[in-house]
């Protein structure tokens, strides 16, 4: 059984003699599904999901179906937005919630513990449109019983019309916050038009905890109005644990209307740089 309920409220401001909408949306949503014996079935597939704003309105907490979890729960939330009347879009946009338990979690992993806190930490989710390039994120999740930082992520991105991208985030996991290591990494990536028809694009993507590069990955681009090519080359490890290092060189060629060959390298880019677009 769910109750999901919510207030929307407006008003007209003005910032820098420009008029916006401004938003306060508080939310409630209550969630209740009652624990059943589940140690006999294996566990294939499922696993706790990572913690973060999205989780305080989720029905379950563990992706997979080999495991459904008990709950007896209030997640509050508030969430705040300057919206530009004319597009649509936000320019300011900030979220806080939480999670107040009535009863403890008793359906776990086989190498999980059961849920005996009486609130879930606290989540903050804050995003600007600072131009109509330039955009920043950023994600915090605070114990307040510890006073600590349990996970945190920044993200600064950039994006023009001629094709120019610019990716850098930062991300931070502390240890024993769940099933997972903790980590502390740095994201790089981009794409560099030089002329009408020449990118260059890379990304480095590193972890600061362990000293180890994650991904290198560098390479030129060619793109006009009949055909296309990239040329690749990855420096990358599988595992944080694996001591040898992969090198691969790829190239693709397309010719536009009628097919490619070579290794693709399209799917490789847009997984690696956020907002690339091969077309």
């Amino acid at each position: 059984a769910s109750v999901d309920s919510g207030l929307f409220f407006e008003r007209d401001i003005t910032l820098s003699n420009q008029a916006y909408l401004h938003t306060l949306e508080p939310r409630a949503f209550y969630l209740y599904i009652p624990e059943r014996d589940q140690t006999d079935i294996p566990v294939f597939d499922s696993s706790l999901r990572t913690f973060g704003f999205g989780q305080l309105f989720s029905y379950d907490r563990f992706s997979g179906t080999d495991r459904i979890g008990d709950a007896n729960q209030l997640s509050l939330a508030l969430t705040s937005r300057i919206i530009d009347p004319t597009t649509g879009r936000e320019k300011y946009k900030a979220s806080l919630g939480q999670i107040r338990y009535f009863s403890d979690r008793d359906v776990i992993l086989p190498s999980g513990k059961k849920g005996t806190r009486s609130d879930s930490d606290m989540v903050a989710e804050v995003s600007a449109a600072i131009t109509n390039e330039w955009t920043a994120r950023g994600e915090l999740q605070w114990d307040p019983h510890g006073d600590t930082s349990n996970l945190s992520a920044l993200q600064l991105r950039y994006r023009d019309d001629n094709g120019r991208i610019l990716n850098v985030s930062h991300r931070y996991r502390r240890d024993d916050i769940s099933t997972l290591d903790g980590l502390e990494q740095i994201d790089v990536s981009g794409r560099l038009p030089i002329g009408k028809q020449w990118s260059l694009i890379g990304r480095y993507y590193r972890s600061i905890r362990d000293g180890k590069l994650l991904e290198g990955l560098a390479g030129v681009e060619y793109d006009s109005c009949c055909w296309a090519t990239r040329l690749v080359v990855r420096d990358y490890i599988n595992d944080i644990t694996d001591t040898d290092r992969n090198l691969a060189i790829l190239l693709q060629v397309e010719l536009k209307g009628l097919g490619n060959f070579g290794q693709k390298t399209d799917a490789l880019l847009e997984r690696s740089i956020l907002g690339f677009d091969p077309d």
